[in-house]
C-alpha cells in the first residue's frame, strides 16, 4: 500500500470541465500546436481555470516538464473532428488513468466503485466528483462502454417524489447545478468572459456569461440576485 506521502505526490487527476480542454485541442487546431502552453497561450482563461487547464495537459501526457507539449496532443489535435477523434481520445484517456481505475470493468461499475479508485488516488472534498465528472465525459467522447449506473449518476438523480420539502429539494437541486457546472464549462467565449451551459430536467438548457475573474464573493451576489427573482416569481405564481 502506497505511503500518505507517496500520495501526497500523486498529480491529481484533471478536475475542471471536459469541455474546457476539448474547446482548447479545438482552438489548437485552428491555429497551430505550440512549441509549450503557457501563460501567453492561456491568456483567455480565468487563472484558475488556466491552472486546471495545465495539470489536466500535464496527467494526461499531452505536455512534459515547462509544459513542452508532446506528440500525443499533436495527434490529439490532429485527429479533432476526424473519425480518429474518439479512438485518439481513447488511448489517451486509458493510458493516463491505468494507475487510477486499474482493472476496474467499466462496463459493470457502480458510482461507488468509480469513487472509491479515485478517492484511493488521492481526491477527496469537492475533487472527487469534478474529478469523475470529467473522467467519465472524456469516456464518453471517446466512445468507450461504461455503466449505465455511472452513466445515470453523473446525469444528476431523477426526482423521487413530492413530499421532501422544499428546503431540501434545493439543497439537492444546488448540489446537482454545482457538478453540471464543473462537466459543461465552455471555453471563453471572448476575452474576459467565460460562458457556462447546463441543462435543467423538463426546462430549457441555461446559458450564463460571467466574467472570466470572478471570485466568491462576486458569486455570492449573483446568487443573492437570482434567488431573490425566483422568490419574487414564486410569489406572484402563488398569489395569482
Amino acid at each position: 500500500m502506497a505511503s500518505k506521502d507517496t500520495e501526497a505526490q500523486r498529480p491529481l487527476p484533471p478536475y475542471l470541465s471536459f469541455k474546457t480542454l476539448e474547446g482548447f485541442i479545438q482552438r489548437l487546431g485552428e491555429t497551430a500546436v505550440p512549441e509549450r502552453v503557457d501563460g501567453s497561450v492561456l491568456r483567455n482563461y480565468a487563472g484558475s481555470i488556466a491552472r486546471k487547464l495545465t495539470a489536466a495537459l500535464r496527467f494526461l501526457g499531452l505536455t512534459e516538464d515547462g509544459g513542452r507539449t508532446t506528440e500525443k496532443l499533436a495527434r490529439l489535435v490532429k485527429a479533432y473532428g476526424t473519425p480518429e477523434w474518439a479512438m485518439t481520445l481513447s488511448e489517451v484517456i486509458t493510458v493516463a488513468y491505468r494507475p487510477v481505475v486499474g482493472d476496474l470493468n467499466l462496463q459493470t461499475a457502480t458510482p461507488a466503485l468509480v469513487n472509491e479508485r479515485f478517492r484511493a488516488w488521492g481526491a477527496e472534498g469537492t475533487a472527487l466528483p469534478a474529478c469523475v465528472a470529467f473522467y467519465i465525459s472524456a469516456l464518453k467522447s471517446a466512445n468507450v462502454p461504461i455503466s449505465p449506473h455511472v452513466v445515470q449518476r453523473a446525469r444528476g438523480r431523477p426526482e423521487r417524489g413530492r413530499s421532501r420539502s422544499r428546503r431540501a429539494a434545493g439543497t439537492e437541486a444546488a448540489q446537482g447545478l454545482s457538478v453540471a457546472v464543473q462537466d459543461t464549462l465552455a471555453v471563453t467565449d471572448a476575452v474576459g468572459t467565460v460562458r457556462f451551459s447546463f441543462p435543467i430536467p423538463d426546462k430549457p438548457a441555461v446559458t450564463m456569461f460571467l466574467p472570466a475573474d470572478l471570485v466568491d464573493k462576486d458569486w455570492a451576489m449573483i446568487d443573492t440576485m437570482v434567488r431573490a427573482y425566483i422568490l419574487r416569481k414564486e410569489k406572484a405564481r402563488e398569489q395569482g
